[in-house]
């Protein structure tokens, strides 16, 4: 397994000066480099320790901040590469992906940030409780998915305020249109 193979998926991040963590997507990576998509909060020079989760392996490595660019940040690797069997599901970025919730019997906006196979990822200018079981429409590119899904989390978006993210187990009561939709929307991504 290469670290290059790993491009659009999530990636966790320590500051090894204060154990603060923070999250991202890999945008591009070498063995001995790596570009993140990631919010504000680190500084050129930052040490920092990755964990980078693909299909079946998690990168664990130490790099340093040397560039960033609005949310772009360029690391340089600094140890060996090593990869451990996968202990959490894979998920990758998505971009240009609306959709609807009905949330009391009213549809609102959304937009799917990211997929794993079991759920994913939305952007809502409406909170969601946790544990709420809602009805979803997801504009792929493939076609629409309907899914029903359980709330994980709601919580204010890092980036924008006034935005929640909301993560969604997907159910598995899908119809098989929908299932093979959905199947082919995580394989897109990927």
């Amino acid at each position: 397994m290469k670290l290059s193979s790993m491009a659009n998926t999530r990636c966790r991040i320590r500051r090894v000066s204060d154990s603060k963590l923070f999250g991202g997507w890999v945008a591009a990576a070498s063995d001995t480099a790596i570009c993140l998509r990631i919010g504000s909060g680190l500084s050129v020079g930052d040490e920092c320790t990755f964990e980078v989760h693909g299909l079946d392996r998690t990168a664990i490595f130490e790099a340093e901040l040397i560039v960033q660019k609005g949310h772009d940040a360029y690391f340089k690797i600094a140890s060996t590469i090593r990869y451990r069997q996968a202990s959490e599901g894979v998920r990758f970025a998505v971009s240009k992906c609306p959709g609807r919730v009905w949330i009391g019997g009213e549809a609102v906006a959304i937009e799917v940030v990211d997929v794993s196979r079991q759920g994913f990822a939305m952007h809502s200018a409406v909170a969601v409780e946790q544990g709420q079981l809602i009805d979803t429409e997801i504009e792929s590119s493939v076609g629409p998915v309907m899914c029903k899904g359980e709330v994980r989390y709601c919580r204010v978006d890092d980036e924008n305020p006034e935005i929640y993210r909301i993560g969604v187990l997907v159910q598995e009561t899908m119809g098989r249109l929908d299932a093979a939709r959905w199947r082919k929307l995580f394989i897109s991504a990927a």
